[in-house]
């Protein structure tokens, strides 16, 4: 109810919830669209609704209304107009009832607008639909007021009836709702020019022929509007019919939504003498509902993505503190117990060297036992490094490696373990830049991957390694945590084997997860493989189907020069020292440690002095004897951690050799996961045989 001038603005600011109409937000739309008519109408002209006909009028009536304005609006017409609504009364009664005769013909009307002011107009009235089966108001066209006496204006009634009428057929032809008028035998007697723009000049028959009984429109879900349904035809039987949504074709084949109303005019004897069929275009409505439910679907699918997104972040939070826990917890422990694995598998691994010496009759006594002991001990090894490999916390000696010759040397080695049951067919892509990686956790990692492949083919069936470039970009990026957009080599692991369901694929890198009895696995090895690739700034993505297999497909980033370096697979000799003149420093708080280690190095033919913390190692460099390498832990007591005992040693020794060795590499010589340039590490626990090579390695490289 825009505009509309003075009472436009009255009727918007009047308190309505105080009237029997209520407040103006649950009027029916036929009330609202009768005062939008009204307020735009240049012509005089009112609207008296409901029951008790409440009164509405326009700026061009106030002239009519003279000094009961403005506070005639909003009141029952019957107080508005008491002094004519012994006339006007029954004109209204009978319009709501369905008698249209008082659209014949205007009458003229004396009445006193004020207390010395009296004045006559034209009234003429057309009854309006209301909700339901019932009429719910009265729109009424005024003639502008004239002062006269009451017998010249009667001898006027009659003259401007005509012109009345006119009048009011031009504003019902000037309204932006499309009206037909039809007699009893359906025959069309009126229509406006709205209609003609709704439907179409040649949509619908012209004024004086039968309304046709099929006309092409159709319902909300698309199906045909029977002929029976058409509003104007209910009308013409009795029905009342109301905003019922249709859409209509027009004769080019378009169609458009249109709301239509049908209407029953009857005469006094209650028959039905004329129908109007009333639609109004409801195009514009239409698209603005669609595309007011496109922007909510649209606003509905951006809420659940950011959801989605949520809840995705919320669950790598959750991962990232479960694996912040599970590394505190591993590196808490790694230290101690990879020190207590030290002297376990050391002192077995003597023991191991020492039973040669035994006669051949009792050996087989001895070894059963103790093979047995040092399987177990380096199953407790390769558990703790499986945890630290998960939590990203082991270190990373990441460097050039030729993906294609690790994959076809380890395709070697997997024919021989893996037994018959399992074909191994290996795809090696062409000119495949190198990977930079820790090349024998690479393999560690191939190796859990195949073992899981075979045990997911309990019949047997085909294992395939394949490699090839990838690229993933920046929309794959964004789905994934810790992705970088870029190129990567990708090594896929694939079998024929049982598959996973989507519940079990989700927890498939969760450390000690395993479908496996008892006994027949431990549940770290796809969490290993997750945590090296990670490590690495690489990605791991499982695919499977239960019956189908699986694949696993680890993306390492390419190295940065793309240089193939083959992994360093040579094993230096044991050696000895030379004649003693080698002298080593050991450096361990762990007394048993710091026993088997010095042992061994006097068993390989070095000269060995032994310190339990730092202070203690300066001084003895500060003797008089040449120290060749110092063989230090990371962690010390006394508050100088090996690190710092090895850069203070090399400001006052230059060109020392310094080998480090840890349970647990803390960042002292570990930053982001790798050790650092320059660093060389051999790992608790270690055999007399890496500790031999390692110290070789150390001492014959160039400095």
């Amino acid at each position: 109810m825009a505009g509309g001038g003075e009472m436009g603005d009255l009727i918007r600011a009047f308190d309505w919830s105080k009237t029997p109409l209520g407040p103006a937000a649950t009027w029916p739309p036929s009330l609202k669209t009768a005062a939008r008519i009204m307020l735009g109408a240049r012509h005089p002209m009112f609207v008296w609704w409901g029951e008790n006909l409440i009164n509405f009028y326009n700026d061009a009536c106030k002239t009519a209304v003279g000094g009961k304005h403005p506070g005639a609006l909003g009141q029952p017409a019957s107080a508005v107009w008491r002094e004519i609504w012994d006339r006007v009364g029954s004109r209204a009664e009978a319009a709501l009832s369905g008698d249209q005769s008082g659209e014949e013909g205007g009458f003229s009307l004396s009445m006193a607008r004020a207390a010395s002011d009296e004045t006559g107009f034209t009234f003429n009235c057309i009854a309006l639909p209301g909700e339901g089966n019932r009429l719910g108001g009265i729109v009424g066209v005024e003639a502008v007021p004239f002062e006269a006496p009451y017998e010249l204006r009667e001898r006027q009634m009659r003259a401007e009836a005509e012109d009345v009428r006119q009048r009011t057929v031009n504003v019902v032809d000037n309204l932006p709702i499309g009206v037909t008028a039809l007699d009893a035998t359906g025959r069309i007697t009126y229509v406006n020019a709205a209609r003609n723009r709704i439907f179409g000049q040649a949509g619908l028959p012209p004024v004086g022929a039968p309304l046709l009984q099929r006309w092409p429109a159709f319902l909300p879900d698309g199906s045909p509007l029977a002929a029976d349904d058409n509003p104007a035809i209910r009308a013409l039987r009795g029905e009342l019919v109301q905003n019922i949504e249709l859409q209509y074709q027009r004769p080019d084949g378009t169609r458009r939504w249109i709301r239509a109303s049908g209407i029953p005019v009857r005469n006094s004897a209650g028959e039905v003498i004329q129908a109007l069929a009333i639609a109004v275009d409801i195009e514009d409505e239409k698209r603005a509902q669609a595309e007011f439910a496109r922007l909510t679907e649209t606003l509905e699918q951006r809420i659940a993505q950011e959801v989605a997104e949520r809840l995705k972040a919320e669950e790598t939070l959750r991962q990232m503190q479960k694996m912040q826990v599970i590394g505190q917890l591993t590196g808490g422990v790694a230290h101690d117990f990879n020190n207590l694995l030290q002297i376990i598998l050391g002192n077995l691994d003597s023991l191991n060297r020492r039973v040669d010496a035994i006669d051949d009759g009792d050996k087989g006594v001895i070894r059963q036992p103790l093979d047995a002991a040092i399987r177990g001990a380096e199953r407790a090894a390769v558990l703790t490094q499986q945890l630290l490999a998960y939590s990203r916390r082991q270190s990373l000696e990441p460097k050039s490696v030729d993906v294609n010759e690790l994959v076809l040397r380890i395709s070697e080695l997997l024919r021989r373990t893996l037994g018959e049951s399992v074909e191994i067919e290996t795809v090696i892509a062409g000119g495949l830049p190198s990977a930079f990686a820790d090349p024998n956790q690479l393999e560690s990692a191939l190796l859990n991957l195949a073992v899981n492949a075979r045990d997911a083919m309990r019949g047997g069936g085909k294992l395939t390694i394949e490699t090839a470039e990838a690229f993933l970009d920046e929309a794959y990026a964004v789905r994934y945590e810790e992705v970088t957009a870029g190129r990567y080599v990708m090594i896929a692991v694939s079998d024929e084997g049982t598959g996973m369901p989507a519940d079990i694929m989700t927890q498939a890198f969760e450390p000690f997860f395993t479908t496996k009895g008892i006994g027949k696995g431990t549940g770290l090895g796809l969490s290993q493989v997750y945590g090296f690739v990670k490590q690495s700034g690489g990605h791991v993505k499982l695919y499977s189907e239960v019956g189908a297999g699986t694949v696993v497909k680890l993306y390492l980033p390419q190295a940065p020069n793309s240089a193939s370096e083959a992994a360093d697979s040579e094993t230096t000799p044991l050696g000895v020292g030379r004649s003693f003149l080698e002298h080593i420093l050991l450096v361990e708080d762990d007394p048993d440690v710091r026993i088997y280690s010095s042992e061994i190095l006097r068993e390989l033919g070095y000269r060995v002095s032994a310190a339990n913390d730092g202070p203690e190692a300066l001084h003895i460099m500060g003797g008089e004897d040449r120290i060749h390498l110092l063989f230090t832990d990371v962690g010390l007591p006394g508050g100088m951690n090996g690190r710092q005992l090895a850069d203070e040693a090399r400001k006052r020794f230059p060109g020392l050799k310094v080998l480090f060795t840890t349970g647990y590499a803390r960042n002292a010589i570990v930053h982001h996961g790798r050790l650092d340039p320059g660093v060389d590490l051999i790992p608790k626990p270690f055999t007399y045989a890496a500790l031999a090579a390692k110290i070789r390695h150390v001492l014959d490289a160039k400095d």
